[in-house]
């Protein structure tokens, strides 16, 4: 579902009402006529099924680096940089019932250093204390800053990090039912050593070095109960995780994706969900929207993440550009996820994370028509895996054709299966036994009346 009319986005962030569910998305974008960055809050009440546009922002002639957003109580606070010189941090907030924005509170200066401010993260306790809402920023001078204030968002004080090495990709959450530390950010260091680091703030600030890091893709950092856990693309250029089951005393990492040109991933981990997340991955057009899942887990081995699902059906993904995604309170599922498509002009989408995961059937949602997922890995070398989804029992045919056209392979022939979600895995050979060379090849399912086709590639 593509959210509001709006055009050349930069960033799209997502959060959620918890005493209504009510969905808010809130988009910075480029508005050519003005030529100046704009940002929009856009609102939901049917879990995402439609969108209205409820407040626009104009900025008069300002280019923002960054914004955020979050529910406290009843407000949705944005935090964005509202003047020329990039200085200026404030607040403004909008009705979470209607989204409709809040004119007597109008807008709030969390601060002014006097130094460009560079990425923004913005965050609450509202699933447990609902009482505090936190300002977190990344300035020019490398320095992180830490502000927060009470669900009325009118006096913001300051409390030092200490930290004067973080560089970018700044994300930030909290750490429902925590035991000393209520929040938890991360981020990569100057471009000296390239870090991934964790910070905790508990009644101080601890920073945790844990790895070595790309510099220019996102990081992004979930808690819950304790459980922290932080995903981001190493120098190698996989996607990893460090998790900790202790509050960041001991850390465990391992791998989401190896092998592959991954970017842009975002993790949460709310309200009792496990840890979620999505990462693009380039493969040409159309570039793939991936989402992973598994439980928060106790200790080392007591979690694994579930196989990737492909979530961006209805337009390519603008890789590269950030993503998000967060638990919504919904029954027919547990995850949104927002992203950009592209590449000109990009537009705003959100998606529901429906999770039919081969392995476990208790585990399937009911879905009332066929659907044919992308195959995973793509590209891929020897072996890949096809999923597809079965309303009602019904015969399945599915081939696997080269580039011209031509049937190499037949990997399910009028197999009669059972109402859920199935997978095939094609080894990368004909019928004949010989290996398949490489290039791009397409895969169709068909079933009475149905038919659906997509393209995978084979490389060596």
């Amino acid at each position: 579902m593509r959210i509001g009319a709006r055009s050349n986005i930069k960033n799209v962030v997502l959060d959620f009402h918890n005493a209504t569910g009510n969905l808010f998305a809130v988009i910075l974008y480029y508005d050519t006529s003005a030529t100046e960055d704009r940002w929009t809050v856009n609102f939901s009440n049917d879990m995402g099924a439609t969108w209205s546009e409820t407040y626009q922002w104009t900025s008069g002639g300002v280019t923002m680096n960054d914004i955020d957003a979050a529910v406290i109580t009843d407000s949705l606070y944005v935090g964005y940089i509202g003047d020329l010189d990039q200085y200026d941090a404030r607040s403004r907030r909008c009705s979470a019932f209607d989204g409709s924005i809040d004119n007597a509170y109008f807008w709030k200066q969390v601060f002014n250093k006097g130094i460009e401010i560079e990425e923004v993260a913005f965050t609450s306790n509202a699933d447990f204390f609902d009482n505090r809402i936190y300002y977190l920023a990344i300035l020019a001078d490398n320095s992180l800053i830490y502000y927060w204030d009470d669900e009325a968002g009118a006096s913001w004080g300051e409390i030092s990090t200490g930290i004067t090495n973080a560089d970018l990709s700044l994300d930030a959450h909290t750490n429902q039912d925590f035991t000393e530390y209520f929040l938890v950010a991360s981020y990569i260091s100057t471009a000296t050593d390239n870090r991934l680091h964790v910070a905790r703030k508990g009644t101080s600030w601890i920073d945790t070095d844990l790895d070595s890091a790309t510099t220019s893709e996102e990081t992004s950092v979930a808690a819950y109960q304790d459980r922290m856990l932080t995903v981001f693309r190493d120098n190698n250029g996989d996607m990893k995780y460090w998790v900790s089951y202790d509050e960041g005393a001991n850390w465990y990492w391992g791998y989401i994706a190896q092998g592959m040109l991954v970017l842009a991933p975002h993790v949460a981990g709310r309200h009792g969900g496990g840890f979620r997340v999505i990462y693009q991955q380039e493969t040409g057009e159309p570039d793939s929207l991936w989402t992973r899942h598994r439980d928060y887990g106790t200790g080392p081995g007591t979690a694994s993440w579930d196989d990737p699902l492909y979530i961006n059906e209805t337009a390519d993904v603008y890789t590269g550009t950030p993503t998000n995604v967060q638990w919504i309170p919904s029954a027919a599922s547990d995850y949104g996820a927002a992203w950009i498509a592209g590449p000109t002009p990009t537009t705003a989408w959100f998606d529901v994370v429906v999770p039919v995961g081969i392995g476990d059937p208790s585990n399937d949602q009911i879905l009332d028509q066929f659907h044919l997922t992308q195959n995973y890995p793509n590209p891929f070398n020897p072996s890949t895996t096809i999923r597809f989804y079965v309303p009602q029992k019904d015969q399945i045919t599915l081939d696997i054709y080269n580039n011209l056209g031509q049937r190499v392979r037949r990997l399910v022939d009028e197999v009669s299966y059972l109402p859920g979600s199935h997978s095939v895995v094609w080894d990368g050979r004909t019928d004949s036994g010989e290996i398949a060379s490489s290039g791009i090849y397409f895969y169709k399912m068909e079933s009475g009346d149905f038919r659906a086709t997509r393209k995978m590639l084979l490389l060596k």
